[in-house]
């Protein structure tokens, strides 16, 4: 059995939490938010016994083999270094870190303690994506030299969704460099 925790409580970590309990043989033993409130949420959502709002406070408390980290982008770098230090298995979301000193720091981090880690490209796993790594490992569309794509974000603004997205907080994150490393 593998005890995992999940640091940081936003979007992408309930994919996260989806995944990881859909995985014979992987439990999610704890979470952690700076917001109180947000990680007894979490926990509630998915059924996961320990919530903290400290995460030495969680390191110290639970018994875990892997933690993933999916808080925001320029949050990255000080919960990895922490988890590592442990000795933990630890996936980070994208992008590793927001800068290149602390990618650095934090790989070598790891690899001085010989634990395993990974960054998470969510779209990978894509029906889309899949699709199109299947026709260029068949062949089938010649020799691919040059790929280009763009990551749309008119759910942003889309009408189902609620209404102007320059008034919520919970989608123009994606926008702003002040939140996230250099915006979508």
């Amino acid at each position: 059995m593998i005890r995992l925790a999940i640091v940081g409580t936003g979007g992408m970590a309930n994919a996260h939490a989806r995944n990881f309990q859909a995985i014979p043989g992987c439990r999610l033993t704890a979470c952690c938010d700076i917001v109180p409130e947000r990680a007894l949420a979490f926990a509630e959502k998915y059924q996961i016994p320990a919530a903290y709002h400290e995460l030495d406070e969680m390191l110290a408390s639970e018994k875990l083999d892997a933690v993933s980290v999916v808080t925001p982008d320029r949050a990255h770098c000080e919960p990895v270094l922490k988890c590592v230090a442990r000795g933990l298995h630890t996936m980070c979301e994208k992008p590793l870190s927001d800068n290149l000193a602390d990618a650095k720091r934090m790989a070598a981090a790891a690899k001085r303690k010989g634990v395993i880690t990974a960054v998470n490209f969510s779209y990978r796993n894509s029906p889309a994506t899949q699709k199109a790594a299947a026709l260029v490992a068949s062949g089938k569309i010649g020799r691919v030299i040059h790929v280009e794509g763009n990551y749309r974000q008119s759910w942003l603004s889309a009408p189902t969704l609620g209404g102007d997205y320059r008034k919520m907080e919970s989608r123009l994150w994606r926008l702003s460099t002040r939140h996230v490393s250099m915006g979508c």
